[in-house]
């Protein structure tokens, strides 16, 4: 590599990690042969005031300038760190000009000599020597790194660059049949740089074209990703363990996944490409475990990008590939290296990929969620861990995604009370808060809604529905409803903060969302439409329940006037008065009226099947369980704990009361899950299963071959 790619291909957009020359060593501790020469040799003085000249005029600091060689991160580390920066929502540059200065810089790019004397001409010409021959000589080397590395920086920043090179179809097409060779046939790829030192030049091709967002060769790097040549190179990070990469594992474990996670919007291509490896994928890392406890910074950088592949299609697989993967992920979970200055960055972004991967695994297999929770060893570990990364006291803004993830994962393991232990609702609240507001703000929808996904179970919690009151979340919320009409989550946030008394009343005061509800009755995703409907149910409910206290208010008013009318009047006639308004209550027919009952004489009932249907209203109420009045207020503890073991073991019954239906609105998860839960603790313990073993006489038997058994079918 020379200074000028060490330079060029890693902007500075922090200072985790330094780039050096060779021999000196990176934040991590670790050492990167960026090497000194370019492949010709040392330059001529022409050569350097010719490319001193190109980069002054392209607007890219010189070699005089600021430091170019050091203070920058190594190439792993900035490719990571450009797709982290992309997905938290930064906008990629627009390939439109702006403004004049941006016009300035696109007359720059074209007019620059690199420019006019290489592109695209010079540039087509070395790929197809390099196609064809695999060689190329001096003359060539040196135009595939001058044009490389000016595209490279030149698409950093410059939509004119963009857009041309977007718009290059002999280019596109030459570095397309290249990338098929590879994938193919493993063309210049090796475990020695030497084999092909030019693979780093057009290694930086393929960055230049990943700035542009250039989807022609999606396909072909999907290829080289589901090949068995990128299998061989996450193997060959194990034993020894990598301490750092070479080129063919650079272009392989990192440019060319980059590529995919950052123009791959739908998802799309991950749905292709975790097809194609989960099986390998999952026999590599199984090789990789054994030594997981030293795995070093680049090791942990390889591996969260075909995690991210795999993330998407975990709810739509099946069984069997969800359990490799599973015992991978914990295992990996409980066993990362501790985390030190060489690792901390790697270990950050590892760890947050493996729980956002444990939780999916845990939301969409039942059961592989009941066999953690049922692991009592591993579970108790793991919470123990996720604990630690929960403390948000002790988090920093690199750490928060961490803290969010490791809180969702423990409210999907444990009882919300026992989360709550480790961090207050008030902390929790506001971090899910901050974090959302945040994806708003930067107009990154799906990250809003991560942040929503991992809130949805907790926002259950009554004290949570009253500290995101207190933290006057809920308007920020319901205008991202308003604005995400395809999208059920935010509405269904929203719809549970409606059993908040302070919450129900934001809601009902916002036009504009009612009106929105009343527009998504007919929406064509039916998950929308059904919380659309139970939404208006619950409006309605309330505003019925408003005008019978507001009647009833206004008979009662007009009954204590009249009767203090009547009482300055002759006796008798009191008495008639009271007498006729009596009658008149009697007869009057009232609604059925949503009974609030603040008592808990249920307490002192010593069995839960002894209770009056008055018991039950008050064991719901008191336990926060309001969904389920409604289904539950007629029944006695009888009934209750035949519908409580229903529940627990009728999926039919769980999902009839989980969708709803036109008469019926849907409950919530947390609220049939803390219903079987709270019902369990007033029930007394199943005595243990007697088993009665029935033996029948048999006769001895009439060869020594014959031996003598039980019959099974008598074993009851």
């Amino acid at each position: 590599m020379t200074d000028e790619k060490a330079t060029e291909i890693t902007p500075s957009t922090s200072t985790d990690t330094e780039k050096t020359k060779t021999g000196e060593k990176t934040e991590t501790g670790e050492k990167i042969d960026t090497g000194e020469k370019n492949e010709t040799g040392e330059k001529t003085e022409a050569d350097k005031k010719i490319e001193t000249d190109d980069k002054t005029e392209a607007g890219v600091k010189t070699e005089t300038g600021e430091k170019p060689e050091t203070g920058e991160k190594t190439k792993t580390d900035e490719k990571i760190e450009t797709d982290e920066k992309t997905e938290a929502g930064e906008k990629p540059e627009k390939t439109t000009p702006q403004n004049s200065s941006t016009t300035a810089c696109d007359k720059r790019f074209q007019q620059d000599p690199i420019f006019q004397k290489h592109l695209p001409k010079g540039l087509c010409s070395v790929l197809k020597c390099w196609l064809s021959n695999d060689t190329i000589d001096t003359d060539q080397k040196e135009i595939f790194r001058s044009s490389t590395e000016f595209l490279l920086q030149s698409t950093k920043t410059d939509p004119d660059a963009k857009e041309w090179i977007n718009q290059e179809t002999e280019l596109i097409d030459l570095t397309d049949k290249c990338l098929q060779n590879i994938a193919s046939d493993g063309h210049h790829l090796g475990t020695d740089d030497s084999k092909d030192p030019n693979l780093q030049l057009f290694d930086c091709l393929i960055q230049a074209f990943q700035h542009a967002q250039c989807k022609q060769l999606a396909d072909s790097l999907i290829k080289c990703i589901t090949s068995h040549y990128y299998i061989d190179a996450v193997r060959s990070l194990n034993d020894p363990i990598a301490t750092s990469l070479n080129t063919t594992q650079e272009f392989l474990l990192v440019t060319c996944p980059k590529y995919i996670v950052l123009c791959d919007k739908t998802k799309s291509y991950s749905s292709k490409i975790s097809n194609e490896i989960l099986n390998q994928f999952n026999e590599a890392l199984t090789e990789l475990l054994p030594h997981v406890e030293k795995w070093t910074a680049p090791v942990m950088f390889c591996l969260v990008y075909p995690l991210k592949f795999i993330l998407p299609q975990i709810r739509s697989s099946s069984y069997e590939r969800r359990k490799p993967l599973y015992d991978i992920v914990l295992n990996l979970n409980l066993h990362l290296p501790d985390s030190d200055p060489t690792n901390e960055e790697a270990r950050n972004k590892l760890i947050y990929v493996l729980l956002c991967v444990l939780i999916e695994i845990v939301r969409s297999d039942r059961k592989l969620s009941n066999q953690l929770k049922n692991e009592t060893e591993e579970k108790a570990d793991l919470v123990k861990i996720l604990v630690s990364l929960s403390k948000i006291e002790n988090g920093n803004g690199n750490n928060e995604q961490i803290n969010l993830k490791a809180v969702e994962l423990i409210s999907l393991l444990v009882p919300e009370d026992e989360l709550l232990k480790e961090n207050s609702t008030e902390k929790v609240t506001a971090l899910f808060i901050k974090n959302f507001n945040a994806a708003v703000r930067s107009g990154n929808a799906d990250k809003a809604d991560a942040a929503l996904k991992g809130f949805k179970d907790l926002i259950q919690n009554d004290d949570v529905k009253e500290e995101v009151m207190k933290q006057d979340a809920l308007p920020s919320i319901i205008k991202f409803a308003k604005e995400s009409i395809d999208d059920p989550l935010p509405l269904e946030v929203v719809y549970s903060m409606a059993f908040n008394k302070d919450g129900n009343k934001v809601i009902r005061e916002d036009k504009e969302f009612v009106d929105h509800v009343k527009e998504l009755l007919d929406a064509e995703i039916q998950e929308v439409a059904k919380i659309a409907h139970d939404s208006k149910k619950s409006e309605e409910s309330e505003k019925k329940e408003d005008s019978k206290k507001s009647e009833e208010s206004e008979k009662k008013e007009d009954s204590k006037k009249s009767e203090e009318s009547e009482e300055k009047e002759e006796p008798n006639k009191k008495e008639e008065a009271k007498k006729s308004v009596e009658s008149e209550k009697t007869e009057m027919p009232q609604k059925p009226e949503k009974v609030a009952i603040q008592t808990r004489q249920y307490l002192n009932i010593p069995e839960a099947s002894m209770w009056s249907n008055q018991h039950v209203l008050e064991f719901l109420i008191d336990k926060k369980l309001d969904p389920l009045i409604p289904i539950c207020e007629s029944m006695d503890g009888e009934a209750l704990i035949e519908f409580h073991e229903s529940c627990k073991t009728m999926p039919d019954i769980r999902d009839i009361l989980l969708k709803g239906s036109n008469e019926q609105q849907a409950v919530p998860l947390g609220t049939l899950f803390n219903f079987i839960s709270k019902l369990n603790k007033s029930l007394p313990p199943k005595p243990g299963r007697k088993v009665y073993f029935q033996y029948r006489y048999v006769s001895p038997p009439a060869s020594p071959t014959e031996t003598v058994g039980t019959n099974a079918e008598n074993i009851s």
